[in-house]
């Protein structure tokens, strides 16, 4: 598992919510079990996908979900209310970033060209 920096991780982070066109909001988040957290944002707030940004030691994770929702909070697709507000019922050891696509249709076939959001795998989290 490649490691990267909590920096590291917003900037790549931020370079991918930049560069994605279908992007219509999204939530940073901490968890143990991201797959029953992906399944209540897409209850609850209607996201219906959720990826694994990073993973590693609790102390980590909460300092990069800060970081990140620091940096982030002020994009006003971004659902977070606060830092690190998140539920503290058990130990964390994820970040993941859930998110809605827009809903448009393609019009013209210059329109097959835009970018959607990907992430290529999970990094291991370091300060």
């Amino acid at each position: 598992m490649d490691q990267i920096t909590i920096k590291e991780l917003y900037k790549k982070l931020q370079k991918q919510i930049d560069a994605a066109d279908d992007i219509d909001v999204f939530y940073i988040g901490k968890a143990k079990d991201v797959q029953k957290r992906a399944k209540e944002h897409q209850e609850q707030d209607r996201l219906p996908f959720t990826i694994t940004l990073a993973s590693g030691s609790e102390t980590s994770i909460l300092k990069g979900e800060k970081y990140l929702q620091s940096k982030l909070l002020n994009d006003n697709r971004c659902l977070n209310k606060q830092k690190g507000g998140g539920p503290e019922v058990e130990h964390t050891d994820s970040l993941y970033f859930s998110y809605r696509k827009k809903t448009t249709k393609i019009k013209t076939i210059d329109e097959l060209d835009y970018e959607e959001f990907e992430w290529d795998k999970t990094y291991k989290l370091i300060e």
